[in-house]
């Protein structure tokens, strides 16, 4: 019976403020009876809770690989544990604690006779100074030191992941009020919401009109990713208050996505499917012009076969011409003579 060993084809850091991880010997296919570990040795000893944000931009692990993220809170002895294993890429991840540990295993539990292995993952870290991860059906989300305003060099997320609903009719969406204090237009650009559970989800538009400071939007489903990060700019930060609470939705587009009321026939694909855009009600078609006439060649307006027909009659004409005049000249011209010529002749 073949014997199977653990081989330790990687370990690192996670080394803050962020960093990459990778499955061993990405892009190429990971080893099997792998186990790499990651861990953030350099805060190992402290007791401070800190947050971590993970985000996937490749995953692929069979249910029998998998990938798990483990950190202890407050010192409990019993740590918090995040197992993921699939083909989807999941969700972004904020956790708060200590003694973080990324885990990856493609160690085979029991011999078997043919394995195989996924694509592996790619993933990005980051610590962060303020955020969470929210599942309540409503809540209020605020910038640093709010309504103060706050000029220190901070990044914060928030994950927001509200319950479905328990039918198939319905489906539940976040509506939220968004409300910017700062009179600077340029540090809007500091606040990004996702329209989803990820940093790689679309960025939704903050305000409609520039000249309001307060802008209501709905998500598409019930995830919103929000990224707050003033690292870059070392000036004032952005003052906002984000309430948000669940709304129903039960008008779907045909790929599932809840369909918005001002969607309708707005003459944007806001479905993705173009679902919005169907059966609207607007101005007539336009008629299609009127076919232009192949122009004539020769420029006489007369038809190309008209032309063949005269020419052939003509030269008809002409041999008959030829033939027949001749002899009808000579008739009409002595016309006498063949009389008197017919009378003289003899009676036999």
């Amino acid at each position: 019976m073949a014997g199977y060993s653990t081989v330790k084809a990687c370990n690192g850091p996670l080394s803050p403020p962020s960093g990459v991880v990778t499955s061993p010997n990405w892009p190429n296919v990971y080893p099997l009876n792998a186990e790499c570990i990651w861990s953030d040795i350099e805060n190992a000893t402290t007791s401070k809770n800190k947050l971590l944000h993970v985000s996937f931009s490749k995953f692929n692990l069979p249910n029998n690989h998998s990938l798990t993220l483990t950190s202890s809170v407050d010192k409990t002895p019993k740590p918090k544990v995040l197992t993921l294993t699939g083909s989807q890429v999941p969700d972004d991840v904020i956790v708060k604690g200590v003694n973080y540990t990324l885990t990856f295993s493609s160690v085979e539990k029991k011999p078997v006779l043919q394995s195989s292995v996924g694509e592996g993952f790619v993933l990005n870290y980051k610590y962060l100074e303020c955020g969470g991860s929210i599942t309540t059906a409503k809540d209020v989300i605020m910038s640093p030191d709010y309504p103060k305003p706050n000029n220190k060099s901070q990044i914060c997320a928030w994950t927001i992941h509200i319950p479905d609903t328990s039918n198939n009719k319905t489906a539940n969406i976040l509506q939220f009020d968004l409300i910017l204090d700062n009179k600077n237009e340029s540090v809007k650009s500091l606040l990004e919401i996702h329209d989803g559970g990820s940093i790689n989800d679309p960025v939704m538009i903050l305000s409609r009109n520039a000249t309001l400071n307060k802008t209501r939007l709905l998500s598409r489903t019930n995830k919103l990713f929000i990224l707050y990060d003033n690292t870059a700019t070392g000036t004032l930060g952005l003052i906002f208050h984000m309430n948000y609470s669940t709304h129903e939705c039960n008008i779907f587009c045909d790929n599932g996505v809840c369909l918005h009321k001002d969607w309708r026939c707005n003459g944007i694909n806001e479905c993705g499917d173009n679902t919005d855009e169907i059966d609207c009600k607007g101005p007539g078609p336009t008629p299609a012009p009127t076919p232009t006439p192949a122009p004539h060649k020769g420029g006489s307006g007369v038809a190309s076969y008209w032309v063949a027909l005269c020419l052939l009659f003509g030269i008809v004409m002409g041999v008959v011409g030829v033939i027949f005049l001749p002899r009808i000249y000579r008739r009409l011209r002595f016309r006498n003579y063949n009389t008197l010529h017919e009378v003289s002749n003899p009676v036999a």
